[in-house]
C-alpha cells in the first residue's frame, strides 16, 4: 500500500521495519475471547498465531516490495496489518507484491496442517487454528474488494484487459 507509516517502529525482521498499533491487541484479545474461555493457553495460543499470521502476511508484501526496491514497513494495526512501499513501477511488480501477502498465508496454512499431523492436545489445537486462521486470512484477502489484495489484483487484471 502507498503512504506512509503512522508509527515508529518497533523492531525489524529482516531490514523491514514493523511498528505494532495497541489496538492490534485488543483487536486479537477480542478475536480470541471464547478461546480464553475455554483456556487461557489456547487463547493466548490463539493470539499469537493470529498476529504471527498477520505479520507473515505482511512480510510477503514486504520481502516482494523489498524485491523491487520499494522500501517496505509493516504496520500490525487493528483490522489487521499494512505494508506499505513507494509505488511499484509496473502493474506486474504490484499484482506481485499483492498477491505475495495470500501466498504467505496459503504456505503457513500447509506448514500449520501438517505440523498438526505430529502433534495432540493442546498443541494440536492451536497448529489447527494457524491453519483455519491461514486458510480464511489467505482467502479473504483474495475478496475482489478494494482495498483487500483481491481487489488490486482485480483492477490491475481488468485494466490490464480493457486497455486493450
Amino acid at each position: 500500500m502507498y503512504g506512509s507509516p503512522t508509527s515508529r517502529p518497533a523492531f525489524s525482521i529482516a531490514g523491514i521495519p514493523v511498528s505494532i498499533s495497541v489496538m492490534h491487541f485488543v483487536l486479537m484479545a477480542f478475536i480470541a475471547w471464547g478461546a480464553l474461555k475455554q483456556s487461557p493457553v489456547l487463547g493466548i495460543g490463539v493470539m499469537v498465531i493470529l498476529s504471527f499470521s498477520i505479520l507473515f502476511h505482511e512480510l510477503g508484501h514486504g520481502f516482494m516490495s523489498r524485491h523491487f526496491d520499494l522500501s517496505p514497513h509493516i504496520e500490525l494495526v487493528a483490522l489487521g496489518g499494512v505494508c506499505f512501499h513507494r509505488p511499484a513501477s509496473r502493474p506486474r511488480d504490484q499484482f506481485l507484491i499483492s498477491a505475495a501477502g495470500p501466498a504467505a498465508n496459503f504456505l503457513l496454512a500447509l506448514i500449520f496442517l501438517i505440523g498438526s499431523k505430529f502433534a495432540d492436545g493442546m498443541l494440536y489445537s492451536i497448529l489447527q487454528s494457524g491453519f483455519w486462521w491461514n486458510t480464511v486470512l489467505g482467502l479473504y484477502n483474495l475478496l475482489p474488494i478494494f482495498p483487500l489484495d483481491g481487489g488490486v489484483l482485480t483492477l490491475i487484471v481488468a485494466r490490464k484487459i480493457w486497455k486493450r
